[in-house]
């Protein structure tokens, strides 16, 4: 599940020093109480600039990951709009720092759970860097479909011998079988909740 970004939600009541460790308390028990493995969207875009809240909730985002199980965040620094936001970068720097000494005892766990973007999607379907972004509807389906482990057993199948349009066929052919997968979970589960159905969003970044 992933909500509105929350900068914007605590804009209203995010004061200078305001701790949101609270609201990220409130996400995990939530998310706890339905019974899903992730919440994202303790989130915000700084890509031109910071807002007391967006402060707020980078001064937030050390403790708040540390004492949350199932919260993600995401930040976003930099866009092909507006470009870099260095001051954001720096201040990353030591927030996944800091976030990583709060969680030592679990291997700097925290980190995972954390996202820094440029140019992040408004409608990511992909934790740690989901989000319901701006634009979007009241609930929406959006799916995400991890495939470079589908791709490399169907490149496996190939052997050793398989020219490189046999290789690129293959990905293609894959490609379009598991986005065609994600379609129809997305369009089930959007009808069964009676709710809208956004996007498939294919990945097949080489993760290990």
């Amino acid at each position: 599940i992933s909500v509105t970004p929350i900068a914007l939600v605590a804009s209203a009541v995010a004061q200078d020093g305001a701790d949101l460790t609270p609201i990220a308390q409130a996400l995990d028990r939530a998310a706890k109480h339905v019974g899903v493995d992730f919440v994202g969207g303790f989130s915000c875009y700084v890509h031109k600039g910071i807002t007391r809240a967006d402060d707020a909730l980078l001064s937030s985002i050390p403790n708040a990951l540390a004492v949350t199980d199932r919260v993600c965040a995401s930040v976003s620094v930099a866009s092909r709009q507006a470009g870099i936001n260095v001051d954001a970068v720096a201040r990353m720097g030591r927030v996944i720092k800091e976030l990583a000494a709060n969680t030592a005892a679990d291997g700097g766990l925290g980190c995972a759970k954390l996202v820094t973007f440029s140019n992040m999607p408004e409608d990511n379907p992909f934790m740690a860097g989901a989000v319901h972004g701006l634009g979007e509807a009241e609930l929406v389906i959006n799916v995400g479909v991890s495939g470079p482990g589908t791709v490399a057993a169907a490149l496996k199948q190939l052997g050793p011998n398989a020219d490189l349009l046999e290789v690129s066929d293959t990905i293609k052919k894959t490609a379009f079988k598991i986005t065609r997968i994600g379609d129809m979970v997305g369009r089930e589960a959007a009808a069964r909740l009676g709710v809208s159905r956004g996007i498939v969003d294919l990945s097949l970044a080489p993760t290990p």
